[in-house]
This record gives C-alpha cells, structure tokens and sequence, in this order.
C-alpha cells in the first residue's frame, strides 16, 4: 500500500504538475 502511494505521488509530480504548468503557460500567454 505505501508503495503504491509512493508510485502514485511518484507519478502526480513528474507528470501532472508539468502539464498544469504547461497548461498555466498556455492559458496565460492568450490573456
């Protein structure tokens, strides 16, 4: 179970917070 979160967090990072980033970025530069 605490691997799984820790894959799971794991995954949140690297993958989600750079796609909100990326979508922050983009949402930005077209105000």
């Amino acid at each position: 179970m605490y691997v799984v979160n820790i894959e799971k967090s794991f995954v949140f990072n690297n993958f989600f917070e750079p796609l909100i980033g990326f979508i922050g970025i983009l949402f930005y530069n077209k105000l």
